[in-house]
Order: structure tokens, then sequence, then C-alpha cells
């Protein structure tokens, strides 16, 4: 039974090396001048894909309210790049949520952008930690409400792929009320 225990302790160690490790590959690629391939798709489908995904396999303890307008909009996406930023803001919110709150996914048209907002009812950000938070090795950087650990690289991340877009991330919160991700995509033209 010890054993069990230790190797159960060796592989959750092991998996948030292999992370840590993935999140400084990731930086070390964004900041190359390799090609950044991306296609034509649905960003209505993509963020149902997702959102999917999350609901059947995320575990999450919370519900996951997507919004999306009716007509089809499309964008040039890096779709598994994409999925990253999703996946990162995503597991954010919930990390810093409680049990059963809601998220809501958004997705709206202002202009020649599409606006991806990940808003969540949690603790929100204090006002002194915004403005460090998309910085690379963050001192905002902070523990979950359930003790889920930091590198303090994800948003560092998720902000330079959706430049690499063409886009921009950015973020509304209120200490106590929750925070509100936005993400601006430029839509195709057609």
């Amino acid at each position: 039974e010890e054993t069990e225990d230790s190797l159960a302790m060796i592989k959750a160690s092991c998996a948030k090396a292999r992370g840590i490790v993935n999140d400084l590959l990731e930086t070390a690629k964004n900041e190359g001048d390799t090609v950044f391939e991306t296609q034509l798709v649905s960003l209505n489908e993509v963020l149902k894909s997702n959102i999917n995904v999350w609901k059947t396999t995320g575990n999450t303890g919370s519900q996951i309210v997507l919004t999306i307008p009716g007509p089809t909009v499309y964008t040039w996406l890096n779709t598994d790049k994409f999925n990253r930023v999703l996946d990162n803001l995503i597991s954010n919110a919930l990390k810093f949520s409680k049990e059963n709150n809601k998220l809501d996914i958004i997705m709206t048209v202002e202009g020649k952008y599409a606006l991806v907002r990940v808003r969540d009812y949690g603790v929100g950000i204090p006002q002194e930690m915004l403005p460090y938070i998309f910085e690379r090795f963050t001192k905002a950087g902070r523990s979950g409400l359930k003790g889920e650990k930091s590198t303090g690289l994800g948003l560092s991340i998720a902000r330079q792929i959706i430049e690499k877009h063409g886009g921009t991330l950015n973020v509304e919160s209120e200490e106590g009320r929750g925070s509100t991700f936005i993400i601006a995509l430029p839509i195709a033209d057609s």
C-alpha cells in the first residue's frame, strides 16, 4: 500500500514536471521564427467542439454555458494552439471558482473581430496583480482554491498564441466578483 502511494506521488510529480517542460518548450517555440500555420475554420464549431470535450471529460464540477451568435463566423486559426488557449483560460477559471459556479463562454462579433469571452464568477484577480498576469514567470501567479500550483507561464503563452493569430488577449476582473478574459480574433474576409 505504501508503494502504491509512493508511485501515485511520483506519477503526479512527473505529470507536473512534464507540464512545466511543455510550457517552457511552448514559450521557446513561440519566440522562434517557425512558420505559424493556420487554416480557415468556423469559430462557432471550434468553440462547440472544445466545450463539448470539457463537458464530457473535464469533470469540472461547474456548469459551462456556451453562447454563440446565429451566423457562422470564420477565422484563420491554428486550432490546436487556439484550443490550448481555451483550455488554459477554462482551467484557470475553474481553479479560481467555487464548486458548482457557472462559467460563461460568450462569442460576439464587433466590427471585424470575433470576441470570445471566458467569464467566471470566482474570486477575481486583485487589482495590484492585473498589470503582471500576462508576464512570463509572473509574480502574480497564485495557488487555486484547491491548492493547484501555477508555473506563471500559462497566460503568457496564451497571449503569445493569440497575438500570432493577429488578435489580442485581455482581462477584466473585480476581486470577489470574478474575471472575464477576452480574446479578439480577426474575422476572415468573405
